[in-house]
């Protein structure tokens, strides 16, 4: 934005309301910047700039309203001080705030650190629990149990805490392994803090461990690396096992990822928490069977959301993917194909899907006509729809593709 702050979508709105800002946004974009110059990525020097003062500018002016507050404006201080532009003014004030969360006082150390102030960060982090309560949360600083213990861990870390460290990570790990959906938020920081901490000199030592695939005799690996990836080949599609047998002195952490992409037509509709449908209309506004079109035809999808829980969803995404058959009419080049409703954050139109999102009150619905023209003759499949919150995978709704034609004229 011209102040130098990230709005949440690219239109300038942010949690549904004009002209306001995330926070919590605003950091993390500028986090992930400062990381990618670290790395050697070119960063705009002008944006980070303006970035800066935007932060400085919100963390002089802060008050205290709460915890995500006090979470948000650590993570902004923590921010600041690792661009090498500490608010040792603000931080002090930060400090000696009465009941100061556990998150936020972890931040903040680490924050103490960057900027130099070793004693301050020491006293400050030095009976902090690393416990962290179980929650997750869909809006305001996209919390979870395994985003607040990876930012305790990267402020580990950061001060040094060797010993306590790695039984944060253990516990994150194990969090991980569960194999339970994760957020953005969530995978990103615990990416983040073990990618720094194997970085560390108690982070990794040479393992090695053997591998027999079903029957096939068993083959040794070993790396002096933390993380060592292989591909199986010629796996069976049932029946047959990975044997791994750890040789070092050490724990080592077993993943298996299988890929793959459900048959056309064997998906299901499913839903939870909401109601997803779609009807297909000529430009008119008459029904249109869209199972066999003709060459040319311009129609439109109206698909409707309703919210069926209790809560207010925010940053809810709707996916609608075409046929290769089909070619979409988006309405930034055509004013007669314009969304239906006023309450989609943004809309980001690719070449074979439109992504939609928007946030939507208890019991409320939201409606999105998306044009398009049936233009390559041929039969196709249109994919399967889906709509969920961006970061609750508790609640969705997805309806099953099917066949269509397109009739050459």
């Amino acid at each position: 934005m011209p102040d130098g702050g990230f709005s949440y979508w690219p239109d300038g709105t942010a949690d549904g309301n004009d002209n306001s800002y995330t926070g919590w946004a605003s950091n993390y974009a500028g986090h992930f910047l400062l990381e990618a110059e670290k790395r050697g990525y070119h960063v705009p020097p002008q944006m980070l700039r303006g970035w800066l003062n935007y932060q400085r500018g919100l963390a002089q002016r802060w008050t205290d309203t709460g915890r995500d507050s006090q979470i948000t404006q650590a993570y902004r201080l923590y921010v600041l001080a690792l661009a090498n532009e500490p608010e040792l003014g603000a931080m002090n004030r930060m400090r000696e705030a009465p009941g100061l969360d556990v998150l936020a006082a972890w931040q903040l150390a680490a924050a103490y650190k960057l900027a130099g102030q070793s004693g301050a960060a020491e006293t400050l982090s030095r009976s902090l629990s690393i416990q962290t309560a179980s929650y997750t949360s869909a809006d305001g600083t996209f919390g979870s149990v395994i985003r607040d213990r990876s930012i305790i861990l990267n402020a580990m870390i950061n001060l040094g805490r060797s010993k306590e460290m790695l039984l944060v990570a253990k516990s994150i790990s194990e969090e991980l392994n569960r194999g339970s959906w994760l957020s953005t938020q969530s995978a990103a920081f615990a990416l983040m803090s073990f990618g720094k901490l194997v970085q560390t000199d108690t982070a990794v030592e040479k393992f090695s461990y053997q591998i027999a695939l079903g029957a096939k005799p068993a083959r040794q690996r070993s790396s002096i690396k933390p993380l060592l990836t292989e591909r199986q080949e010629g796996f069976a599609d049932a029946g047959e096992k990975i044997q791994i047998r750890n040789v070092s002195k050490n724990p080592i952490f077993v993943n298996v990822f299988v890929e793959g992409v459900q048959p056309p037509g064997q998906e299901t509709d499913e839903a939870s928490g909401f109601e997803l449908s779609v009807n297909y209309t000529n430009t008119d506004g008459t029904p249109l069977d869209i199972t066999s079109l003709d060459q040319g035809q311009e129609f439109v999808a109206k698909i409707h959301v309703m919210n069926r829980t209790n809560e207010y969803l925010r940053n809810v995404a709707l996916t609608y993917a075409i046929p290769s058959g089909w070619e979409l009419i988006n309405p930034r080049l055509n004013s007669a194909a314009a969304v239906a409703s006023a309450e989609v954050d943004f809309q980001d139109y690719r070449d074979d899907r439109v992504l939609n999102y928007f946030s939507i009150a208890p019991h409320k619905g939201v409606d999105i006509s998306i044009h398009a023209t049936a233009i390559y003759p041929g039969s196709y499949y249109l994919p399967g729809m889906s709509v969920e919150p961006m970061y609750d995978a508790t609640k969705f709704a997805r309806i099953k593709g099917q066949k269509v034609e397109v009739k050459r004229k």
